[in-house]
């Protein structure tokens, strides 16, 4: 319909937001893994995990979904044991007032948890080989929307219920 010049270079810009996403992810990733551990670059450190993955994928697909399984299943687990050994330690004081840091901190929260959502279009993508895909397909991005919200909202109430506000 639009000819395959557009369709090249909207596919071009699709790789180029998913490698700027893959990033940013991991550098956040490693920043994060550094308060921990001791790296002693997160640069480099980014970049090697990049470099890991780029290699998985390499390998071929059916290597690549199930390492991708496995760490769905690894998150999804933690973030569940976080919740449920969290919970009771939730304090409601910790959420007076509300919006501790106004409008520009939930802006800016979520500007940070659009990388978290970036990659649901992929689900899209492997229209193709799904069956029945007009009807399993949206109804696998509204399941996989409204259970990645509610665990980034539990997991979000918990921490903060927990830790409260750390300037």
């Amino acid at each position: 319909m639009l000819g395959h010049t557009v369709g090249f270079f909207g596919g071009l810009l699709w790789v180029f937001s998913t490698a700027i996403a893959a990033v940013t992810v991991s550098i956040a990733f490693v920043s994060y893994l550094s308060v921990v551990l001791p790296i002693p670059s997160v640069s480099i450190f980014a970049a090697l995990s990049c470099l890991a993955f780029m290699l998985i994928d390499f390998f071929g697909i059916h290597l690549s979904s199930r390492i991708n399984l496995a760490l769905v299943i690894l998150k999804v687990g933690v973030l569940l044991f976080f919740i449920t050994v969290g919970l009771p330690f939730v304090n409601l004081e910790h959420f007076q007032p509300f919006l501790t840091k106004g409008v520009n901190g939930t802006l800016s929260a979520a500007f940070l948890i659009f990388f978290a959502y970036a990659g649901f279009g992929k689900i899209a993508a492997a229209s193709e080989e799904v069956k029945d895909a007009r009807k399993n397909v949206p109804r696998a991005i509204i399941v996989a929307v409204a259970v990645c919200t509610i665990l980034y909202i539990l997991s979000g109430f918990v921490a903060d219920g927990v830790a409260g506000l750390r300037s």
